[in-house]
């Protein structure tokens, strides 16, 4: 397989989504463990984050479920990871400014899913916000120099924000030049 075959397939294959099922329960289990382990109260933003966090794992899951031979198909869990995770830059990124006192905002108690999504409700455990905004939690506990989990959030989002959707502008740039080079050799 040659090196150009490879990028393009690359966002279409079972390891892509399955690394990003995988990815997205890890996550989900470390903000478990801060939750429980660590006594860290989620906000609002905190849960609302987890939620778009669980679409991306079920995003991999639609991934890995799709035929990879209709790329059409595949567009749909590209676009909702893409979607979720420009979601998940914008709400970390107004978390990291809360931590820094850039902007004054409280967040409350709602979560702020709507009634037909109650998730909140429906899984309190995971989903029901019981601390505050502001509060800025270091990614490795007892060590203070590192970047906080919304700082951590931020930059993991926007960076495989970024890496998806390049991967995608390469694999469809590739995927035109094989069609054209194809039609020219008729």
């Amino acid at each position: 397989m040659n090196a150009m075959r490879f990028f393009r397939e690359l966002p279409f294959s079972r390891p892509f989504w399955m690394t990003i099922l995988l990815g997205s329960l890890g996550a989900e289990a470390v903000a478990l463990c801060f939750q429980y382990l660590l006594h860290e109260d989620p906000c609002a933003i905190c849960v609302q984050i987890r939620a778009l966090v669980m679409l991306i794992g079920l995003t991999g899951l639609l991934g890995l479920m799709l035929p990879r031979q209709s790329k059409r198909w595949q567009l749909l869990p590209h676009a909702l990871l893409l979607l979720s995770l420009l979601k998940v830059a914008a709400l970390s990124s107004k978390a990291v400014l809360i931590e820094q006192g850039r902007i004054f905002a409280t967040c409350g108690m709602d979560a702020g899913f709507p009634k037909w999504l109650a998730l909140d409700s429906w899984l309190p455990a995971v989903f029901a916000p019981t601390g505050l905004c502001g509060k800025a939690i270091a990614m490795i506990p007892g060590w203070q120099a590192g970047p906080t989990m919304s700082e951590s959030l931020y930059m993991g989002s926007v960076t495989l924000f970024l890496v998806v959707a390049l991967m995608l502008i390469e694999s469809f740039v590739l995927h035109l030049r094989g069609l054209f080079s194809n039609s020219s050799n008729q």
